[in-house]
């Protein structure tokens, strides 16, 4: 990954989301134009085979817990 958190960390407020996350894996690159040190983890994960945190869909409904015992 060439962005990761102290760097973006050590930039000023207003260019931290203007900074571009790149993972590459394997001969595949993706860049992250706007995305969070999480998206580019997701990504990196994602590329080597394992298995991608689960994004909900905004319009999906939500379950509380215990809901449907």
């Amino acid at each position: 990954m060439y962005a990761h958190r102290t760097f973006r960390a050590s930039l000023p407020p207003r260019l931290r989301s203007d900074a571009r996350l790149v993972v590459e894996y394997d001969g595949v690159r993706v860049v992250i134009e706007d995305g969070t040190a999480q998206d580019a983890a997701r990504v990196a994960r994602a590329l080597a085979g394992g298995q991608a945190d689960p994004v909900p869909s905004p319009d999906a409904p939500q379950e509380s817990p215990g809901a449907g015992s």
